[in-house]
């Protein structure tokens, strides 16, 4: 009879998305665990000026609970009642998936994704049913399913939803593992059904897809810590399958090689992606591009500093077809150091070059005329930043113990038809902390510039705030105040006043209670208040 139950609830009450369902686990676990909270938050607000507007006081009550059923179905409620108003959600199984799972046997039904590789299936959602075996040094998967719902014409006015043919899809794929070594073998292919809905008027450009994708990975630990990995896929994509077409096959492939060794280690990787290689088993993917990168880094001091770099190339248009072609060359360099007194410091310094350069289309009708190349578009966009960030303890003391911290950020980006912007941020702080009482008192003074041509903004904001624990840890209170202030050149632009306090008090080990207060200032004629008063109880 219990086992029966299970089943019947496993049907009706899979959740979203749910996890995966051990059902040897099933059995010993709770067959009804309940979980929520309630809570009710009062607000009163006050301003002056245009700074408040609504109503000055507001109240919301929520609710939640949380049912769980055998440890694997999760049946969540939730309620919000206020003066502003009011809300109910209950579970929905109108999408619904469950994942059951005995040994090395899982079963995925219902609304799923899969994930084999980057070039061909990949965390597509689809309604069906998959399986993957997994006996020891082996994973055996299938699946299939409809990857997308058929629309007709007459509704796809609804919502401005395109028409679409229903696709369907079937996949295997076989991995072996052993040691350092997983090679793995896949096929998936998806077609859509001309049958599922009426013909489509031409011009809309919509036809029936059908696709087919092999896939080969392989990946090899070598002698002396060298790592090698290669993905392989080719795809045949037919954009109109009832028409004659030619047997079109694009290819994709990516190899890397890394060094795994105690002090240094560094790693290199080749990418090709052919022009219009496509695969139905993913929503978006990027195709005609080819990117070489080489990284390094260094450990030392017993790991207390670490050094890498790392750089590359990316460039597109591979078979020179395109009215534009794209160069990007990628540099990023960082250091780190952290020593046993919890001294730290981080820099980091990344160059992003972006090189586009689109051909006037008369190049193409008239070719080799030199006068042409006045017309060429060349567009340039250099970014670059920078950022450090560090800390240093102060001597502790018997009652104090203290550290000081600072960052700095710098940002370019230029632009040869628009100007560029330059943008920069410091910071330095100090806090310390009481030893007996816990008591913590903190100070920060932040920058800020922006230039963006021959316009300069800046930005001033200090802050303070000052948090203390009371009734030996089970209420703590917050006192903080910032002001910022914003600058063109030597005009003020605006200014903002802050100030908060907050109580926080735990009642019970279910209970709580918030107190806060809040002042603004935006301008002279404009000031905002703000009180709250909470209450919060567990509920199991």
């Amino acid at each position: 009879m219990r086992a029966k139950l299970i089943l019947l609830l496993l049907q009706l009450l899979a959740i979203k998305y749910g996890r995966s369902q051990d059902l040897e686990q099933v059995v010993k676990s709770k067959w009804l665990v309940a979980r929520g909270n309630v809570g009710l938050i009062q607000m009163l607000n006050r301003g002056t000026g245009d700074a408040m507007q609504g109503s000055s006081f507001n109240y919301v009550f929520t609710g939640n609970l949380n049912l769980t059923l055998f440890g694997v179905v999760d049946a969540p409620f939730q309620m919000l009642y206020s003066n502003l108003g009011n809300a109910y959600t209950q579970p929905t199984f109108n999408q619904t998936a469950f994942h059951p799972k005995y040994k090395w046997v899982q079963v995925h039904v219902g609304r799923i994704a899969q994930s084999w590789s980057p070039y061909s299936l990949n965390g597509h959602v689809f309604q069906g049913a998959a399986i993957d075996l997994t006996p020891g040094k082996w994973t055996i998967s299938a699946l299939y399913g409809r990857f997308q719902k058929a629309i007709p014409l007459p509704d796809s006015s609804f919502g401005n939803m395109r028409p679409a043919y229903k696709r369907l899809g079937m996949g295997v794929r076989s991995a072996y593992q052993n040691r350092g070594s997983r090679l793995q073998l896949l096929y998936f292919h998806a077609q859509d059904d001309t049958g599922s809905i009426e013909a489509l008027p031409f011009e809309l450009g919509i036809t029936p897809k059908s696709n087919d994708v092999f896939g080969v990975q392989w990946n090899q630990v070598l002698r002396r810590k060298w790592q090698l990995g290669l993905d392989i896929s080719q795809s045949r994509m037919m954009n109109d399958y009832r028409t004659p077409q030619i047997n079109a096959l694009h290819h994709a492939f990516k190899a890397s090689l890394v060094h795994q060794g105690n002090v240094v280690q560094w790693n290199t990787a080749y990418e090709r992606v052919d022009p219009d290689y496509q695969t139905l088993g993913a929503y978006y993917f990027n195709n005609d591009l080819e990117n070489m990168t080489v990284g390094a880094s260094l450990r030392g001091m017993k790991g207390k500093l670490q050094l890498s770099a790392q750089g590359g190339i990316q460039r597109d248009n591979l078979k020179m077809n395109k009215t534009a072609s794209m160069l990007r060359n990628v540099y990023q360099a960082q250091l780190q150091y952290a020593s046993a007194k919890r001294s730290m410091l981080s820099v980091m310094y990344s160059n992003f070059t972006s090189y586009t350069n689109a051909r006037s289309f008369l190049d193409v009708v008239q070719p080799g005329n030199p006068m042409l190349a006045w017309d060429t578009l060349n567009f340039r966009q250099i970014s670059q930043s920078a950022n450090m960030q560090w800390s240093i303890p102060l001597q502790k003391s018997k009652q104090w113990e203290s550290v000081v911290t600072g960052s700095a950020l710098w940002q370019r980006e230029t632009a040869s038809l628009q100007g560029g912007s330059d943008f920069y941020n410091t910071a330095l702080g100090f806090s310390g902390k009481h030893r007996k009482s816990g008591a913590t008192v903190s100070f920060s003074y932040n920058t800020g510039k922006n230039t963006i041509n021959e316009i300069v903004i800046t930005n001033h904001c200090p802050v303070i705030a000052v948090n203390m624990a009371w009734a030996k840890g089970k209420a703590r209170s917050t006192i903080s105040v910032s002001q910022n202030r914003a600058y063109q050149g030597n005009n003020l632009l605006r200014e903002t006043t802050f100030g908060r306090g907050q109580l926080s008090w735990a009642v019970s080990k279910r209970q709580s209670l918030q107190c806060s207060i809040q002042y603004q200032q935006l301008s002279p004629s404009r000031t905002v208040f703000q009180g709250m008063l909470g209450y919060q109880a567990v509920l199991q």
